[in-house]
């Protein structure tokens, strides 16, 4: 039995994008979090369950902050009017050759420690992230493979508007590209450790970072990489 990578409800997917919008099953990602700086009931970026102590996300999402100042909402549909479970991040792990706001983006990479542990499943039904086995960096960089079909999940912007946020959470397909491909030029900096992915108009935007990237691998969702530049084009 599969302990990861399962919700307690299905997914359903059509061709519709995060920007224009597609709202997600209720409870259909039951591994995603939002993260919460500051105000602790603003949304500022997406992230996931790794473990009952431990949450994945993107770096630039909580760099320069406070512990104090970092929470997360566990087990949401709805950001505004869904109960979550709050839990209070103790410590960030920052990937040590994280390039910082130069605009490059290499190893965008942060585990966040919370306390105390989330109930697993619990009455929210929570679960956490399947991760791939990759045996060398080669597998790393072709994996997955150039036109897998992707999901991404986030409460990003539904609109062209920097300062909006969707209160559903929402989904789109995407596929894998070609690092090569012109069109990823602008976005790669680093082909060992960065992706690209995406289709025409389909495009994750703002309030999205850090959240995952899922393929299907026939009886679960497997998190492949995580989100960490945006261009809502």
């Amino acid at each position: 039995m599969v302990s990861c990578g399962c919700s307690k409800e299905n997914v359903e997917l059509s061709s519709a994008k995060i920007i224009g919008g597609e709202e997600a099953i209720p409870f259909s990602w039951s591994m995603i979090v939002s993260i919460r700086l500051n105000n602790f009931d603003e949304h500022s970026c997406a992230g996931t369950i790794l473990t009952e102590s431990y949450i994945l996300t993107s770096a630039h999402c909580v760099a320069g902050t406070l512990v104090w100042d970092v929470s997360i909402a566990a087990g949401m549909h709805n950001r505004i009017t869904d109960f979550s479970m709050i839990r209070y991040v103790t410590e960030i792990y920052i990937h040590p050759n994280w390039s910082g706001n130069d605009g490059t983006y290499r190893n965008d990479i942060a585990i966040l420690r919370i306390s105390p542990p989330l109930s697993m499943p619990g009455i929210l039904g929570l679960t956490r992230i399947c991760v791939p086995y990759i045996n060398s960096m080669t597998e790393t960089v072709n994996y997955p493979p150039t036109g897998s079909h992707l999901v991404i999940v986030g409460w990003g912007s539904t609109q062209y508007d920097y300062n909006s946020t969707s209160d559903t959470l929402q989904q789109t397909s995407i596929y894998m590209i070609d690092n090569n491909d012109p069109i990823c030029q602008e976005s790669i900096h680093d082909e060992e450790k960065q992706f690209c992915a995406g289709m025409s108009g389909y495009n994750p935007c703002q309030g999205d970072s850090g959240g995952p990237v899922f393929q299907w691998k026939g009886t679960y969702w497997e998190q492949v990489r995580s989100l960490i530049f945006q261009s809502c084009r």
